[in-house]
């Protein structure tokens, strides 16, 4: 898993982040007494000026509610970007360019709720419904539903190993101009989790997610998340992460590898 997050860096193309279990999951209970309901919320801001016109924003939501055996998590990200544009070529903005104004070069709204029913203290079923929204990967909406089992391997106060098995149904809606204009995929999914906590201050995570199309094996898709965070406070964190896409069958016109590196701050609410 490491070893895909340090290849990253190796990919086409530079754009295209996810919270993954921390270290303190108490979700090796397979019953909680009480409910837990927690909400993170994290932001990101470029702004530029003079030279270059840039305007970046990241943002996301993470709330989780925990009862007895039962567990909902919802994450939520946004990256919206506008910059203008060099549209001759020539290595800097003149008063047209300057004219014409800021042009979106990047939206990516991604939500994807889960559910677990915990089965035992190492053992749950999950159901995920997502949504995902970023004409510039050639997706206009592809939402998806996935179900499968989850098996917590590792877990003590540095460090958490979780593996994850099931299958993926996504309807893909393309932006105007591709024909056909949607199509569904359906998928073998499995997923690895790693979390180490070097200290009470730093940790670092990855999240790999694989999915193979079951009806056109040569379409294989790999997602990969990985964080580095770093505690200001108890209620405020520094992250560091970097996502890799990388379809080996994109959406035409469009390129294989999508990446996004993002550093943001990040609020403990509840």
């Amino acid at each position: 898993m490491l070893l895909a997050w340090i290849a990253a860096a190796f990919a086409q193309t530079p754009d295209f982040a996810e919270a993954v279990i921390p270290a303190d999951d108490d979700s090796v209970k397979v019953e909680v007494d009480e409910a837990e309901t927690k909400l993170t919320a994290d932001l990101g801001f470029t702004y530029v000026s003079g030279n270059a016109v840039l305007v970046a924003l990241n943002t996301g939501l993470m709330f989780s509610h925990r009862w007895k055996k039962n567990r909902f998590v919802l994450p939520a990200t946004a990256n919206l970007g506008q910059s203008i544009a060099d549209a001759d070529g020539s290595g800097t903005l003149d008063d047209v360019e300057r004219e014409a104004g800021l042009t979106e070069n990047a939206r990516r709204i991604i939500v994807e709720p889960r559910y677990d029913r915990f089965l035992s203290d190492r053992d749950s079923l999950f159901l995920i419904v997502g949504f995902l929204h970023d004409p510039f990967i050639g997706y206009q909406f592809r939402p998806h539903q996935a179900i499968g089992y989850s098996r917590l391997l590792v877990k003590d106060d540095k460090r958490e190993v979780r593996v994850e098995v099931g299958v993926d149904y996504a309807q893909e809606y393309f932006v105007e101009g591709l024909d056909p204009r949607r199509q569904n995929v359906f998928a073998g999914r499995v997923q690895g989790v790693f979390a180490q906590q070097f200290n009470e201050s730093v940790g670092f995570s990855n999240k790999l997610e694989v999915f193979e199309n079951l009806i056109d094996l040569s379409d294989l898709r790999l997602l990969n998340t990985a964080t580095f965070t770093s505690s200001i406070n108890s209620n405020l964190k520094l992250n560091l992460s970097h996502r890799l896409l990388f379809d080996n069958v994109p959406v035409e016109g469009f390129r294989k590898t999508d990446q996004t590196t993002m550093v943001t701050l990040v609020a403990t609410l509840i």
